[in-house]
């Protein structure tokens, strides 16, 4: 079924979204997966949630949507940066990223297929969006497969461990 209606749209108009959470106030090495499963209030870790989306072909690459505990909204060309009390991107977030993407989108006279994991669903429960049609990924879709997860995340996880 996937395949059936991705090949309704060109490489350039196949979108995919996803998310990757960093820890910016300790060095990557020192974080240690019992201190990532602790309680909040027994860490001191500082979370960073980064949306990053990209077309297929390779040739457009939208604003990312980083959200972190600091109390700031930044715009610039490339980045919006948002305020959360978790530093995660929650679906009203989320949910004005994809009108504001849909915007964009009409005034491009462009229809775009979205590709996202199922934890998004509830953001786009009675959403109605002109130009942007979503497929979520099956549950069991390997991690390895998805672009953004492979190459992208670990490309920016080894910039930031070589600081």
């Amino acid at each position: 079924m996937m395949r059936s209606i991705i090949t309704q749209y060109k490489h350039k108009d196949l979108f995919h979204v996803d998310e990757l959470m960093m820890y910016t106030d300790v060095p990557p090495i020192e974080i240690s997966a019992s201190k990532i499963r602790q309680d909040k209030s027994d860490t001191n870790l500082e979370k960073t949630t980064i949306l990053l989306c990209c077309n297929a072909s390779g040739t457009e690459k939208l604003p990312l949507l980083i959200c972190g505990s600091y109390l700031a909204v930044i715009m610039g060309k490339d980045h919006v940066y948002s305020h959360s009390e978790d530093a995660s991107i929650n679906d009203s977030l989320f949910r004005e990223w994809l009108i504001q993407l849909n915007y964009l989108m009409s005034n491009n006279d462009r229809r775009i297929l979205l590709l996202l994991h199922r934890n998004r669903i509830d953001a786009l429960r009675d959403l109605k969006l002109s130009n942007i049609k979503h497929i979520f990924f099956p549950d069991d879709f390997p991690p390895t497969l998805r672009p953004l997860k492979r190459d992208v995340f670990h490309f920016m996880k080894m910039t930031y461990r070589s600081k």
